[in-house]
């Protein structure tokens, strides 16, 4: 009897412990993980459109890197291609439409000897 009367006690603790951390994050109190802020790519580049025979699109050709890196990583290369049906102005900047393309990463790993190199 007394060990049920302390198991309940102690449920009532764990409860109202619970209870005190919702209520500070609730608050905007500081939360246990500090997680970073994520890290957006921001991508500069240049809207253009081709109009070449049978082939209309546009085109966002440029560079693109994170917001915020640790360490200065040079700006990588992107490429999106969007094609025009034949009724749609080309010359008109885009109102809606899916664009497909590719881009260029680069990540850090280490060789056989232990040194850090980049590849794309």
């Amino acid at each position: 009897d007394t060990a049920n009367k302390k198991s309940e006690g102690d449920k009532k603790k764990k409860k109202k412990e619970n209870n005190n951390t919702a209520d500070a994050a609730a608050e905007g109190g500081e939360s246990k993980s500090d997680e970073p802020p994520p890290n957006y790519p921001l991508l500069v580049g240049t809207l253009s459109y081709v109009d070449k025979d049978n082939l209309r699109r546009h085109v966002i050709r440029g560079n693109w890197k994170y917001e915020q890196t640790a360490e200065a990583a040079a700006p990588q290369r992107f490429e999106l291609l969007r094609n025009i049906r034949p009724e749609e102005d080309v010359t008109q900047l885009p109102m809606d439409g899916e664009f497909n393309g590719s881009f260029s990463l680069q990540y850090a790993f280490k060789n056989t000897k232990g040194k850090l190199k980049l590849k794309n």
